[in-house]
């Protein structure tokens, strides 16, 4: 695999950054969805896919560690890839329910004001996770790409 580099070091970096701009975002909609007049039911779908998303997160920050750990100590190759590939796979389920809850709501967006609303702090939402999630992966392939190249 790789070992200790100002470019690995920094793709570590990008890693933990984006988690922080994912966990901004739950932060910023758990502040603001009691603001929403929106049902108690509703308001608590919301919350459930944000608080595993949040949970996800501090997952993927474990695995993130692992890694991290794996590449200073120069842990062998096979170990470092399954960690990759973990981190590749990370917080897919939960994308996939924010998308579903985003759907829901933009069905019934026309219906009213607060929705209309709930369903704009999810779209912003949802476009900054995928704009994070999209730099996390682009940080993954270029470790692997690193990892590839020849050793000199």
């Amino acid at each position: 695999m790789v070992g200790p580099s100002e470019e690995v070091e920094a793709l570590v970096f990008a890693f933990y950054q984006e988690l922080q701009n994912i966990q901004g975002n739950v932060s910023y909609v758990n502040n603001e969805l009691p603001t929403l007049d929106i049902s108690q039911e509703l308001r608590d779908r919301v919350a459930k896919v944000f608080d595993r998303l949040a949970a996800g997160v501090a997952h993927t920050k474990k695995e993130v560690e692992s890694l991290e750990r794996a590449l200073r100590d120069g842990e062998n190759a096979p170990e470092s890839s399954a960690i990759l590939e973990r981190l590749r796979e990370a917080l897919n389920k939960e994308t996939r329910e924010m998308a579903g809850l985003i759907f829901m709501v933009q069905s019934g967006a026309e219906s009213s004001d607060s929705l209309g609303l709930l369903n704009f702090l999810l779209a912003e939402s949802g476009a900054n996770l995928l704009n994070s999630l999209t730099r996390f992966t682009r940080s993954i392939d270029a470790l692997e790409r690193i990892a590839d190249k020849p050793a000199d």
